[in-house]
């Protein structure tokens, strides 16, 4: 996007440092001038007592190989190091100088705007990391900072600029060109993101605000399939709801337990705090890799028994399966959700089937082979009109 930028940031920001057994790169408690990738040899890294405030228990220590990074957080932040990294080997770094990288960053107005917003959204985790959900923030590592888990999150003017980027890398086709065209109305419209990944393949990647509600058995609502004019499509999984432009993930939950989740949101307690992100990957044609990223809120249900006006029933089981039945000791229920494009009847067209699961069934279920087992369990389940109209009558108006 810049090759006069690039070949001024290698001329003027990066510096080699050669590190003898036992030099220290940098020590606890220090100012960080610059991040780090090891060009060669080998470093480790041991977090500090006192500088991270955690009992020696706590402590972590990390290898440093060749081609890892170590001390990002400075590039996007005033930084002090929490640790030290002292060299095991005759070792070799590259170093890129933070106060020389903001000076090459002037008069290159995308550029800066693109690294601005990706300072904005590193900082953001820099500031929600910290247990029990995450780890503390190290020179070694942010949670939840790897570039495929900020990008999603910049404005969308950002995310067109690297998709731009990273489009243009491509070969194109009559086929890729529609294809092409199709991911670059989404980055548009918010929808996704997209970049090169480290295999040079192309990637969407999509940000799905999830909840992870609990019983106070430790059982979780899950969703099991969504029926829509007759037919089940299965599929286990956290209920979520997809962000509109300009929406926090916070909100597009509270709008879930305000449409989708209405007759259960009275006795639901969201949890204050950030959400953790999880990797759903999958292929989504010859040419990218589709990527979901599952944001999760954790929230807690007040009661055990929840008196809810809604007409449950059992899952039919082949009795040579019935020792695998998950759902003994729970019946599902569907609940109405409004499709956003409105239809005549309100806007009501899709029905999901729920249950609540333990953890382990859960992952089961989720896996390929436990959704097979759930396709063959879920067809042969029949839903009458009662069931549609009782799901039906808890659509908020």
């Amino acid at each position: 996007v810049d090759p006069a930028g690039i070949k001024l940031l290698c001329s003027q920001a990066i510096d080699f440092v050669a590190l003898d057994v036992g030099d220290l790169l940098f020590s606890p408690s220090s100012k960080a001038e610059a991040a780090h990738i090891v060009t060669a040899g080998r470093l480790k890294y041991s977090e500090d007592e006192q500088a991270l405030q955690v009992s020696e228990t706590d402590l972590n220590e990390h290898y440093i190989e060749k081609g890892d990074w170590i001390c990002e957080a400075a590039l996007w932040t005033c930084w002090t190091h929490v640790g030290s990294a002292e060299a095991l080997v005759t070792s070799e770094v590259m170093s890129v100088n933070v106060q020389k990288l903001e000076e090459v960053l002037q008069g290159r107005r995308a550029v800066s705007y693109v690294l601005q917003a990706y300072a904005t959204v590193f900082h953001e985790r820099i500031l929600t990391a910290k247990p029990p959900r995450k780890s503390w923030p190290t020179d070694y590592e942010v949670p939840c900072t790897g570039f495929s888990e900020i990008l999603p999150f910049l404005p969308i003017p950002a995310r067109e600029i690297i998709a731009v980027i990273a489009l243009r890398q491509t070969r194109f086709t009559r086929i890729w060109q529609g294809e092409y065209d199709q991911l670059t109305e989404e980055v548009k419209e918010g929808k996704c993101a997209v970049m090169l990944n480290e295999t040079g393949q192309v990637e969407r990647i999509e940000v799905v605000p999830s909840l992870r509600l609990r019983r106070p058995d430790d059982k979780i609502l899950v969703q099991l399939g969504v029926m829509d004019g007759g037919t089940m499509r299965v599929r286990c999984k956290l209920p979520g709801r997809c962000m509109i432009e300009g929406e926090a993930g916070h909100q597009a939950m509270q709008r879930l337990l305000a449409v989708e989740l209405a007759p259960l949101a009275h006795v639901v307690h969201l949890e204050e705090g950030d959400s953790t992100l999880e990797h759903v990957s999958s292929a989504r044609s010859v040419f990218t890799k589709s990527t979901c990223l599952r944001m999760v809120y954790e929230a807690k249900l007040n009661t055990a028994t929840p008196e809810l006006a809604l007409s449950p029933f059992s899952i039919p089981m082949p009795t040579a399966q019935q020792h695998q039945n998950p759902f003994a000791e729970e019946e599902a229920f569907l609940l109405a959700g409004r499709s956003d494009a409105g239809s005549g009847d309100g806007g009501c067209q899709e029905f999901t089937l729920y249950t609540w699961l333990t953890n382990d069934e859960f992952e089961h279920l989720s896996s390929d082979k436990g959704e097979r087992q759930l396709s063959t369990w879920l067809s042969g389940l029949e839903v009458g009109q009662r069931q549609l109209d009782v799901a039906r009558s808890h659509l908020p108006p």
